[in-house]
């Protein structure tokens, strides 16, 4: 873990980080979002498939130029 580039409070975590987290809690996935995923895409999955980012604002501040998304679920398969 380390500073956040944003600053005010916000903090960069990596894969180690997410693992610890999910097995602590008993859970398989985190989906986090407020970040503009890299790809400029809806949603962006990284630690190995366990941490997805998900930006629902298209475009965002009229100056970003990225997609919106949403995460489906359905019973059985990977959210998507």
């Amino acid at each position: 873990r380390k500073q956040g580039e944003r600053g005010g409070g916000s903090i960069f975590f990596g894969p180690d980080v997410t693992e610890r987290f999910l097995s602590r809690n008993g859970l398989r996935l985190v989906i986090r979002s407020h970040e503009v995923p890299r790809t400029r895409r809806g949603a962006e999955i990284r630690h190995n498939g366990r941490l997805m980012t998900v930006f629902s604002a298209s475009n965002y501040c009229g100056t970003m130029g990225n997609y919106g998304g949403v995460v489906v679920f359905k019973n059985g398969e990977n959210p998507t």
